[in-house]
């Protein structure tokens, strides 16, 4: 991903759900869970009490209503630890990958690219890998208000586990 930005200056585009919008994504993601399955949040986003929440408010909603296991990270750190269970193990998950506009950006030293689109290429190249692998994946944004996003996709969860 970095390659081709250096190359062309811009990232491969990737569709995103609007948080808002997100119900019938969401909805159709749960109706492929197994008994066996696995429902793991992937936020690329910013850590805040408000993510955190909503987080927690998604886990128990999807736990309760399919009775299946759930996971949760902040990209791209758990790409070194669950994200190789994601890739390299059972075709079980169910993948919902939430990104953020990022607001505020710093460059990186000596490189084209800013952390920011350092994360967003992270979050494409695990897109990518999930959809090549034929995983079901839906990445959602929480747009450039995260607090109102993450609230609205605890709201779009809860709607579409009812």
């Amino acid at each position: 991903m970095l390659a081709k930005f250096k190359q062309t200056g811009k990232l491969p585009p990737a569709e995103s759900v609007a948080a808002a919008k997100a119900k019938a994504g969401i909805a159709s993601l749960l109706s492929k869970a197994k008994r066996s399955a696995y429902f793991a949040i992937m936020a690329y986003t910013t850590r805040t009490p408000g993510s955190e929440a909503a987080i927690a408010s998604i886990r128990t909603a999807v736990r309760d209503k399919t009775k299946i296991a759930t996971t949760a990270g902040y990209g791209p750190r758990f790409l070194h630890s669950t994200g190789q269970l994601h890739k390299g193990g059972p075709k079980t998950g169910l993948f919902l990958q939430i990104v953020q506009d990022d607001t505020r950006d710093v460059k990186i030293p000596g490189q084209p690219f800013s952390f920011a689109v350092l994360k967003q290429s992270q979050s494409l190249g695990d897109l990518q890998s999930l959809t090549s692998r034929r995983l079901p994946v839906l990445r959602v944004t929480v747009g450039r208000d995260p607090a109102a996003g993450w609230r609205a996709l605890a709201a779009a969860v809860k709607s579409a586990v009812r």
